[in-house]
This record gives C-alpha cells, structure tokens and sequence, in this order.
C-alpha cells in the first residue's frame, strides 16, 4: 500500500518540478533531463530505424517508473519470503513442539516443505531467478504494452495482467439452486420465479364439455372421466419444463433454475348441485394440490367478475418486486390481452398455456406481442396430464361395472343361456354409453371382454368349443335369476298401480345415475334395424313373441297403456313394441320404458291433432 502511495506521490511531483524548478522527489529512478527545445529533432526515418533495431527506447517516464517500483516490491517480497524461512529453520533447530510433528531423520520435518506454499520468487521447478532475470521479465510486460498503444489508463494497476471473470456454472443442487464461480467466488444463482393464473372456467369446459371435438374424447373415448382422471398435479411440472426450455433457446448461456411459485384459480359454479358437481370436484381437487382457487358468483346465467379478478390479481404482482418473472395464463379467451400486454410493459415476461381448436388465434399471432416464448398446447402432453384409473380401482366406484354385469347378464338369459363372445361383443357395440359404446369402454379399460368376464367369476364362465369362445351364465346364477324373474312377475301382478310408479321413478333415477340418456336418430335406428342383431334369430324371437300372446289379448294394449303400466312389461316386450316403432331397443330397461313412453306420447298427440282436422 506504501508502494503505490509513493508512486502516486511522484507522478505528481515529476511535473511540478520540470515546471517549478522544485528538486525532484528522492527516489531510485531520475527522469532525464529535457532536450532544449531549441534542439532540432531528429528525422521520422532515423526515428523509425532506431525503434526497429532497438537503439532508441521508446518507454516513457512514467513506464520506466512503474518498472522500479515493480522490482522494488519484488527485492521486499523476497526478504519477507527469506526471512519467514529463517524464522521457520531456527523454529526447528530450537525444536519447537509445533515443528516436531512429522520429523525425519536429522531432526528435520519429512513432509513440512512440500506442504509449503512454493516462493513467489521461485520458478515452477523450485530453482530460485535472479535479479537481472526479474527486472528483464518486468521490462517485457512492461514494454511490450507500452509498445502496443494502450494508454495507461486502459491497462491494469501497475502493469499486471487481469484474468476476465467468466462464470463457471456448477450442476444443479438437489433444491433445484444453481451455483457459478464468478471470479473466483462461488455465487449461487436464484431461480427465475414463474406464476401460473388459470381461467377456471375456460378449462372446465375445455376439459368436459367439448363434445365431439374434444381431442381428448378422440383420444380416450367418450365418458373418458369415468376411466381415466385428469392430474393436476403435474400442470405446474409442465410449464416448468416448458419455460426451461424456452430459456435455454433463446438464451443459451442461461442455466438457471425455473421454479412455480403459484398457482391461482379463477372461476364460478352455480348453486345448482347437479349442474356444478363436475366443476366442484375439480376445483377440490385443485385445493388439495394447495392451488389458491378463487371462486366468484354466477347470476344471470353469466359469470360476474372472474376475468377481471384474474387480470387484476395478474397486474398486482406484476408491479410488486420480486413476486415473479414469468406469469403464464392457463387459457384460450382474448379478453386476457391487455392484461398480458400490460404485464409485458411492466418487465415481466409473458407465456400462454392452451389447447388447440379451444384458444383465440390471436395469441399464436406474432404481431400481437402478447408473449415471450411459444405457445404451450396441452394437446401435445395429454398422455402426461391424463391417467388411466386401473381396473382394480373399480371398486371405489363399482356402478359401471355392475351396470356392465346386468347387461352381459340380460343378453345372456335372452339368448338362453350361452352365447358366442363375438356375439357378445356385437351386442355391447351397439349399447349406448353417453355417446360412446360398453364395447369401446371395456376395451379401453379392460383391455377386452374376457377381462371383464374375469372380474365375476361365480356369474358367468368362458368356454373354448373349436374355435370360437362360448361364454354362459353359470347354472347357480341361472337358477337365481329365473326364481328371481318368477318371483318378481307374481310380485307384480300384486303390486297397485301407485307402487309402479314409484318403481319407475327408481329406476329412471337409477339410469340417469349410470350413463346420460341419450336421443337417437330415427337413421340410425333403421340402419341398426337394416343390418339385424345377429343375437336372437327370428325364430327365437316368434317364440318370445308367441309366449306373451296372452299379455296381448286385449287389441291396442301397448298404445293405451300408462306411463306407471310400462314397468309391469318385460325388457322383450318392450324391445319388440320399439322394433315395430322402429325405434333403437338397446339399452337398459329404464332407457328403454322411457323411450317408448315418448313415442306413446308422439302417437297421442298425432291422434289428437288428426281428429281434430277431421
């Protein structure tokens, strides 16, 4: 620190003695003295042959100032260095304790000197340089920059050479934090904070309500929710993944971590428990995963304020100091654009997570500057988000395997007893199952039929007779089902009409419970009619009919029947009265006695209308 401070001092007395006449300041080196300015200089060419043949040295003062005060603190480094090792030896010829661990032979230490610290005076070898060797190495670093042009400003203190500080990243720690060696100093890195803002709304009916074109339905069927359940839990995983990415594609040299620190939902559901029972399971889910799930009113048919509390809660973090640097939006709807557009003007970058065919085309639009990395489609990862639920599982829900066991069991008794599996299978491709078919549910979570079959052992068994699979009703079920079915007709003909409806009500509820009723087209109905069942031959059909001619004695029995009397007819009358209506008779028997009924009610009102006109 003296060193520099003496240099300091004379580089502002040097000038003030050539102007002045002040004596210069005692130090080793003496500028010398100034040519008269009468002199004339010598000419470019002598100059310029004298700097090639390295006669004339072009150093000035001030460089060859620097060049002592260099190797002056080099002579005072190696006293120091010189005295520290005599104090060492006269520690170990004293024998001091601290010097007489790890002694050789000769009382001196075996090991102490390659511990040591190698001189700075030194060369890597160990054989010590002389003084003319430093002072000749210093004039080279010296001169050779003061040759260069650079001023002295622009080169480093005291003419040392200063190393760049580029970081050295290190791998990722197990918390996810980087580290990096800036100069020599281990800084660790903070992770680009991401927030995630989810229209609830929006992906509610993205999710469940698309219908037809709905890529997931494509994907993994209709009524997809009853076999598979969309995770949640690995939204945020995504977007982080995403942002990663993204990072790392436009900023190549970035290696920070990205981390989610929340997640909020917007989003209303009616009071309605029926109409919102979806909606409200999506949203506990959420609250499990600790999702912060805002939920506002719904009057009038319309959501109140759920875009604007996004928009609002969006640009409130925005302006506060490091609550994120990343905000993404989980939705398709345009009218978050000026949020985003907002949020971009306040420093913070911008990413959209959406589905195809369900978000504004204006967000994909590079002119709307909207964000700041791709888009996001959830389309690409459903087979991350969605997960099957495994057939073991069925029991916390058992409805739809129950329901599936009774219409096995139903076509089964019809075709008394036993039937092919590639009958069976015809039979379930033609039952309805939302807009979907049983056949196209069993294989996508049962893998086939005979997992299925599997599943109740003591109710049916598979067969193997040449080369088809026969599987039939075991004779225990059989028996019950036929005791049960004699048991049920006397109870019948016992029970009073109020008691029939309340049956009927039971069973609609019961239906509507298991799969949505659905309308069929009358196309539809004659091309399933046109094609044939391929279950029950005709003939077997004449005998059903035949054995429930005494049911049909009265003439117009079926047209002036009750809603409440439906429920007394057995699934074969009611599937015929349909064939002659040439209406679809598949389905349970519920679906069945409502859609006569509707077509009973069509009949009268048609009757009524054409004896009106006459």
């Amino acid at each position: 620190m003296s060193l520099r401070l003496a240099a300091s001092l004379a580089l502002l007395a040097v000038p003030c003695a050539s102007l002045g006449g002040l004596p210069a300041p005692p130090h080793r080196a003496v500028a010398p003295p100034r040519a008269s300015p009468h002199a004339r200089a010598p000419p470019p060419e002598d100059r310029r042959a004298a700097r090639l043949s390295g006669a004339a040295d072009e150093r000035s003062s001030f460089s060859r100032l620097f060049d002592e005060l260099l190797l002056q603190e080099d002579e005072e480094a190696e006293e120091a260095d010189a005295r520290e090792l005599r104090a060492f030896a006269r520690e170990v010829e004293e024998g001091e304790p601290s010097a007489r661990k790890g002694r050789g032979e000769g009382g001196f230490p075996s090991s102490r000197e390659a511990e040591l610290p190698s001189p700075p005076f030194k060369r890597e070898g160990g054989e010590a340089r002389s003084a003319a060797e430093r002072r000749e190495a210093s004039r080279k670093r010296t001169g050779s920059r003061a040759r260069s042009g650079a001023s002295l400003q622009a080169r480093p203190l005291y003419g040392r050479e200063a190393e760049e500080a580029r970081p050295v990243f290190r791998p990722k720690a197990e918390g996810g934090a980087e580290s990096a060696v800036v100069g020599g100093t281990l800084v660790t890195l903070l992770p680009t904070k991401v927030m995630v803002f989810i229209d609830g709304s929006w992906l509610y009916y993205t999710l469940f309500e698309r219908g037809r074109r709905c890529p997931i339905n494509h994907k993994f069927g209709f009524g997809w929710q009853e076999t598979h359940t969309f995770d949640f839990s690995k939204l945020p995983q995504l977007i982080s993944d995403h942002i990663s990415d993204e990072l790392l594609r436009v900023q190549p040299a970035s290696q920070r971590a990205v981390e989610v620190t929340r997640v909020l939902v917007f989003s209303s559901f009616r009071d309605e428990p029926a109409a919102a029972s979806q909606r409200r399971r999506m949203f506990r889910a959420m609250q499990a995963l600790n999702y912060e799930v805002h939920l506002g009113s719904y009057t009038g048919g319309q959501e109140k304020c759920v875009d604007i509390a996004l928009a609002v809660e969006m640009l409130h973090y925005a302006t506060e100091p490091h609550a994120f640097d990343v905000a993404v939006l989980v939705s398709g709807d345009r009218d978050f654009m000026p949020a985003l557009l907002r949020t971009r003007q306040k420093g913070k970058r911008v990413a959209v997570c959406s589905m195809l065919n369900s978000a504004s085309y204006e967000f994909d639009d590079p002119t709307s500057h909207v964000k700041d990395f791709d888009m996001l489609w959830l389309d690409d990862h459903l087979d991350k988000l969605i997960t099957p639920v495994h057939h073991s599982l069925l029991g916390q829900r058992p409805e739809m395997a129950r329901w599936l066991r009774q219409v096995i069991l139903d076509f089964l008794s019809e075709a008394r007893g036993a039937a092919t599996a590639a009958e069976l299978e015809e039979h379930l491709r033609q039952v309805a199952l939302g807009a979907s078919s049983a056949m196209q549910y069993i294989e996508h979570e049962f893998s086939s039929l005979g997992g299925l079959i599997e599943l109740f052992p003591a109710d049916f068994e598979a067969t193997r007779r040449g080369g088809e699979v026969q599987i039939a009703i075991r004779a225990e079920e059989a028996m019950e089902r036929e005791g049960g079915r004699e048991a049920r007709a006397a109870e019948a003909e016992e029970q009073p009409a109020a008691q029939a409806d309340t049956a009927l009500r039971s069973a609609i509820l019961t239906a509507q419970t298991l799969l949505p009723l659905q309308k069929e087209d009358r196309s539809e109905a004659r091309s399933e009619r046109a094609r044939g069942h391929g279950r029950i031959e005709r003939e077997q059909l004449i005998r059903v009919l035949e054995s429930d001619e005494e049911s049909e004695q009265e003439e117009g029995w079926l047209e002036a029947a009750d809603l409440a009397d439906l429920s007394q007819l057995s699934l074969l009358q009611l599937k015929a009265a349909l064939r002659e209506r040439d209406l679809p008779s598949s389905g349970p028997k519920a679906s069945l006695m409502r859609r006569l009924a509707e077509a009973l009610s069509d009949e009268a009102e048609q009757q009524d209308a054409g004896g009106g006109k006459e």
